[in-house]
């Protein structure tokens, strides 16, 4: 009858080289397990301002538009949006969807933009680069 053998004793009969071989593979191998779930989840981006939508959906969002403002999440009152490109063509952009909805763009302060109707209705939108690439728009409503 067989009886449990302990890892200690399953690595008696093999030579010191096949340990060592097998240790360094398992290793390489739980490394890029490692490193391949770091890629997929998109763990590497900075975090996002906002709460109800993943790095990884807002990445696979952007990633597919080119110079087009994309709504991402609207949530208490504030609506997210996101651009692919340098901020001078995102804040374009920006200004013509504004206009596109009747909004007059009154000025700019820093990272805010700020937009009257003719009704004297106001809104204000905040910018900020989440990386290099992409530009994150937070219209106040």
């Amino acid at each position: 009858m067989k009886t449990a053998i302990s890892l200690e004793e399953s690595w008696k009969g093999q030579p010191m080289i096949k340990r060592i071989r097998l240790i360094i593979l398992s290793s390489c191998v739980l490394i890029g397990l490692g490193i391949l779930l770091l890629f997929m989840s998109k763990a590497y981006y900075p975090q996002l301002p906002m709460e109800g939508v993943s790095k990884r959906e807002v990445y696979s969002l952007l990633a597919q538009s080119e110079n087009e403002l994309i709504p991402l999440i609207e949530k208490d009152n504030t609506q997210w949006y996101g651009y692919k490109g340098n901020p001078l063509d995102a804040k374009e952009a920006l200004k013509q969807r504004m206009l596109e909805a009747e909004w007059t763009f009154v000025e700019q302060l820093g990272s805010g933009y700020f937009f009257t109707k003719k009704d004297n209705a106001q809104r204000t939108v905040t910018s900020q680069m989440w990386t290099g690439s992409y530009v994150l728009f937070q219209v106040h409503r």
